[in-house]
């Protein structure tokens, strides 16, 4: 009964040896095959990557416009203004009445303090963005 066992063991053991050459030889990397998923994998990270500058870009260029919106409104309403106080000025110039008596003594302090407005809007709402 040895002797069968032990022919027994030496036929397991050669067959596993063969099997294991087959398996080594067949089943080794391939080259190729690992060139082109790390050429997939680094075109997924460029993509990722792309993707995500992208939508950072959206997303300022939205803010950017709403700003800029915002900008232009109050200078339209600037330039309504400004317009009134013209047409005020004419009347007032036309009547023979002082600017200064017309405005309610506010002209050239309103002028001012609109111009500073403006340009403090424009410096912390587009230059420096939050």
């Amino acid at each position: 009964m040895t002797s069968s066992v032990n022919e027994l063991k030496k036929s397991i053991t050669l067959k596993n040896e063969i099997f294991n050459k087959i398996k080594n030889n067949q089943f080794r990397p391939n080259e190729q095959n690992e060139n082109f998923f790390k050429s997939i994998e680094d075109s997924i990270n460029l993509y990722n990557t792309r993707a995500t500058t992208v939508q950072q870009g959206n997303v300022f260029y939205s803010d950017f416009f709403k700003r800029i919106d915002d900008l232009h409104s109050n200078i339209k309403d600037y330039i309504l203004s400004r317009d009134i106080q013209k047409k005020d000025l004419i009347e007032a110039i036309q009547s023979g009445i002082n600017y200064e008596t017309a405005l309610g003594g506010i002209g050239k302090e309103f002028n001012l303090f609109i111009f500073n407005y403006l340009i403090k809007f424009f410096i912390f709402n587009l230059l420096l963005p939050n």
